[in-house]
């Protein structure tokens, strides 16, 4: 699982994954982007996004 964070400046992706896993229970990878920069969705939320190839 990977998880895109809005943060301020100094916060690491480090951070939030053991951020995560501390509330979550599991290790998900996080990516952290600046404020502002990620794309935004008119109406209902995309809450996930499906990138495993068929098998």
């Amino acid at each position: 699982v990977r998880i895109h964070v809005e943060a301020e400046e100094g916060v690491t992706g480090f951070m939030v994954e053991k951020h995560l896993k501390e509330r979550l229970g599991f290790s998900p990878k996080g990516d952290v982007f600046r404020p502002g920069t990620l794309p935004r969705q008119d109406g209902k939320a995309v809450r996930v996004i499906h990138r495993r190839e068929p098998t």
